[in-house]
This record gives structure tokens, C-alpha cells and sequence, in this order.
């Protein structure tokens, strides 16, 4: 189902399974999902991995952190996604650090979309 060329895509969930889920979506979507080894923080999986775009769970602790959202947004295309938040809050959460948004529950129509509107930004 892709729209596009398929890309590289680094997941930073706060938890495994939504994780797990996006991964299954991103790959759906004919992208390849990577994710922080472990023992790496996310800004050493930034480095390691070099993607195309970061998908970030907007409670995840590199969320919040403005030495990484800055190096985030130099190399790649930033997207937050939640399924805690409405749209509206997370939208402007995202807003707020240069980013899209991507609320959950969603599916891989609007995953394209969203990906194709941070590749062209």
C-alpha cells in the first residue's frame, strides 16, 4: 500500500506493545520500523539508526526533552503520535516543537498521510 518511497522510520514508544503495533503499521505501510537497542538512549538511536523520520509517542520521556527534539528535528522529520491526549492538545503539543501529529487510534491511510506532509515540510 505504499504511496511512496519506502523509508526509514525510528519508533520511540513508552511502551512495548503500542510499540510493537506501530512497528506492524509502519511496516504495513512498506517502511522499515527500527527502534532503540535496549541499553540506547533515543538520542544514541538517532545517531545509530539516522532516519528518515522519528514517530514519538508523545509521552515518552525524549518527548519533552528539547537537547533531542533539536537534534531530532535537524535530522529527520519529527511526528508525535498518543492515544491518552485528543487531538487538539496533541496536535498543539506537536505544534509547539516543529513536528506533526498523528492521533491514535488511527490506520495506515492516515499514516501515509501523515508521513507524506513530514517528508514535504
Amino acid at each position: 500500500m505504499p504511496f511512496m518511497q519506502a523509508r526509514t522510520i525510528l519508533i520511540l514508544p513508552r511502551d512495548a506493545i503500542i510499540g510493537s503495533l506501530m512497528g506492524e503499521l509502519v511496516t504495513f505501510c512498506g517502511h522499515s520500523a527500527r527502534y532503540p537497542l535496549s541499553d540506547e538512549t533515543a538520542a544514541q538511536a538517532l545517531t545509530r539508526v539516522q532516519p528518515d523520520i522519528v514517530l514519538v509517542d508523545a509521552d515518552h520521556d525524549s518527548a519533552s526533552n528539547g537537547a533531542f527534539i533539536n537534534a531530532a528535528n535537524a535530522r529527520s522529520r519529527v511526528i508525535y503520535f498518543a492515544g491518552g491526549r485528543n487531538d487538539r492538545e496533541l496536535e498543539q503539543f506537536a505544534t509547539q516543537r516543529r513536528a506533526l501529529a498523528f492521533p491514535l487510534p488511527n490506520g495506515p491511510r492516515r499514516l501515509e498521510q501523515t508521513l507524506a506532509a513530514a517528508l514535504r515540510l
